[in-house]
């Protein structure tokens, strides 16, 4: 299994309610800049990554600690990321 590890443009949000779909995380980020992936994972989490840094610093300046669908989410820089043939994303 080839695995390629990154460490930039990553956004791990947390506390997402599992009505949320990737369109509309993609949506709401795309407000900030151009959005190259959505991943959702387990329930609650997931991965945006953004195309810009600055844009993805903006993004989470304005997202954390706000309100979506009802639930209060936190929105960070991942620490790192890797991505295997499956396409799953782990966040350190």
């Amino acid at each position: 299994m080839d695995t390629h590890t990154f460490d930039f443009l990553l956004i791990c949000c947390v506390g997402i309610s599992e009505r949320v779909t990737t369109k509309e995380l993609r949506n709401l980020f795309e407000k900030y800049g151009s959005v190259v992936e959505v991943k959702t994972g387990q329930a609650g989490f997931a991965f945006v990554e953004m195309a810009d840094e600055r844009d993805c610093y903006e993004a989470i300046r304005a997202l954390d600690n706000s309100s979506l669908d009802g639930s209060k989410i936190t929105v960070e820089k991942a620490r790192g990321r890797e991505r295997s043939d499956s396409g799953i994303y782990i966040a350190s």
